[in-house]
């Protein structure tokens, strides 16, 4: 599935305007996942894209993945569960988002 990066906070790895490619997971799958890993994930009602850079437990033992921009100077505030993981960035294409970056700031 293609996603267009609406903002810089993944910059160098991909920029604003660039489309990721992503691979939907499942459970089991999910299980696999890695620091340094690329997931695309919501976070409320927006869709983000960051990297995994650490992974903890919440109080019942369930895994919980520390994210963060690679243009970000801190973590994420929040940890990204099971539940909140769509997929895995596989790659990702420049440029071709554009189309949608335009549409969304005419829309917001």
């Amino acid at each position: 599935q293609p996603v267009a990066i609406l903002s810089g906070s993944m910059s160098p790895t991909f920029n604003r305007g660039d489309a990721v490619v992503i691979r939907k997971l499942t459970t089991g799958e999910k299980g696999q996942l890695k620091k340094k890993d690329i997931i695309h994930y919501t976070s409320g009602s927006k869709y983000v894209a960051h990297r995994i850079v650490d992974m903890t437990n919440d109080e019942n033992g369930n895994k919980l993945f520390i994210t963060k921009g690679d243009h970000n100077n801190a973590n994420d505030v929040d940890p990204v569960s099971y539940d909140q993981v769509i997929g895995k960035v596989t790659f990702s294409i420049p440029y071709i988002g554009y189309p949608a970056v335009w549409l969304s700031g005419l829309i917001s």
